[in-house]
């Protein structure tokens, strides 16, 4: 499926709301003027986790920069996660009322909007936590310009809920590091465990991270906790409950990395700090709670963790398969036709694919696979 688009009503609301605040003679002064603020927040998510990190939902200027800049990534990369569990039948929302959606850590709504986006035009009933109240009058404005409502409540997203909730699905998105940066000591397994107990039947948490290596191998850390312990069914990104082979092995960390169209403001501001804009990058877990089916351990269907690059007359990538291992692939161009080239080329890391049939090469090392693989839904 491609992937989704960002909503140019979204980028038109901060847009507005930055003018309304600044009022500057036009939007390339506007964005000038914001351009430091964004370069700030950069350096704050990714190297400088300085003291007060988290307290910049309450700042004007940093809502507007984030808003411009990091606002769509976090939409973009919600929705990439999210079509992909409710494609294929992996997560099937609720049909006979309305799906009850939890953002922790809902900051300005990013992942909260685009889950109520994804699942249109089911009815949703929406909610928003948040340590800031500041970021949750603007998420409630954002909202209210797109035709909807979030109830919102002010509250750490490590706290304890209600013992009577029940939600059909638990996002918490982009927020778990921020919060542990000022909570080293937290009990992380036993907090998403308490969550998944306050799914409903079939419900969906979901978890996505920055691709940074401490937050990435967190992740993978509580996935085998849970993988271990028998709590609910991960659905993405593993295909198998068994121990992760990254984590193992001490190879990698397990990410993706996805194309994406940003939208103008944003190239705009990005003209002289010069971030990558041309992909997304994110890890995340989804856990469903529901009874695990056996799953073949083969090595035929796999999720791509490295690049397809092609290379003396072969297409190699490398895959975490059903196996619970990861294994080096490699189709012969002669195989394939130049269409197929092109559409193998152009598959990326993430996807989930299934291989026709494969032939162990190089003492093992490597499987060979007959021709292109299938891209899952």
């Amino acid at each position: 499926m491609p992937n989704p688009a960002y909503p140019p009503a979204l980028e038109t609301f901060w847009l507005n709301r930055a003018t309304a605040l600044r009022q500057p003679p036009n939007t390339d002064t506007l964005l000038d003027q914001l351009r430091p603020e964004v370069s700030r927040l950069s350096d704050l998510f990714t190297i400088d986790r300085a003291a007060g990190f988290g307290r910049y939902g309450e700042e004007d200027t940093a809502q507007l920069a984030y808003g411009l800049f990091f606002f769509p990534q976090t939409y973009v990369r919600t929705r990439l996660v999210l079509d992909e569990c409710l494609a294929g039948g992996r997560w099937t929302p609720p049909s006979d009322r309305p799906v009850r959606v939890l953002d922790l850590g809902a900051g300005l709504g990013a992942a909260l909007l685009s889950a109520a986006h994804a699942l249109a035009p089911r009815p949703t009933t929406l909610c928003a936590l948040d340590h800031a109240p500041r970021s949750l009058a603007t998420l409630r404005d954002l909202f209210a310009d797109q035709g909807l409502t979030a109830e919102t409540r002010v509250g750490h997203l490590l706290q304890p809920l209600p013992a009577e909730e029940k939600w059909d699905l638990i996002l918490c998105s982009f927020a778990l590091n921020e919060a542990l940066a000022g909570e080293p000591g937290a009990d992380v397994p036993a907090w998403l465990r308490r969550l998944l107990q306050h799914l409903h039947p079939g419900g969906l948490l979901l978890l996505l991270e920055p691709a940074l290596t401490s937050a990435s191998e967190r992740l993978e850390g509580l996935r085998d906790v849970l993988a271990d312990q028998g709590h609910g069914r991960i659905i993405a990104p593993c295909l198998h409950h068994l121990p992760c082979p990254l984590r193992r092995d001490g190879r990698s960390f397990c990410h993706e990395v996805r194309r994406w169209a940003a939208p103008k403001s944003m190239t705009y501001l990005n003209r002289h700090l010069f971030r990558d804009l041309q992909v997304l990058k994110y890890s995340f877990l989804a856990v469903t709670q529901t009874e695990r089916p056996p799953t073949p351990a083969e090595a035929t269907r796999a999720r791509l963790i490295a690049p397809v690059d092609e290379q003396n007359g072969k297409v190699v990538t490398r895959g975490c398969a059903a196996d619970g291992l990861t294994h080096e692939y490699e189709v012969l161009t002669r195989h394939l036709s130049r269409d197929e080239q092109a559409a193998l080329a152009a598959t990326e890391r993430g996807a989930r694919v299934h291989w026709p049939e494969l032939v162990s090469k190089s003492k093992g090392r490597v499987l060979r696979a007959a021709g292109k693989p299938t891209i899952e839904e």
